[in-house]
């Protein structure tokens, strides 16, 4: 049986597993994207809203490690 996108059944992630986001590659950003506009002084740890979800920041030499904090955030 294959994951549901639907109802979320049969997750990729497994039912009960509460780092499920930490399993997922970070988004990295370069500073200064004209494509992703986030500011230049995004302090380390910082949690932002951005396209629906909450992510962590991370600095990474010239780009930004976005992790994924929360999906669906309202």
């Amino acid at each position: 049986m294959g994951y549901c996108p639907r109802c979320g059944e049969h997750s990729p992630y497994g039912e009960d597993d509460p780092n499920q986001f930490a399993k997922l590659a970070p988004i990295r950003i370069p500073i200064g994207s004209r494509i992703v506009p986030l500011p230049a002084d995004l302090e380390e740890g910082a949690v932002i809203h951005y396209a629906g979800c909450l992510f962590t920041v991370r600095r990474s030499g010239d780009r930004y490690e976005l992790l994924l904090a929360r999906v669906g955030y309202s």
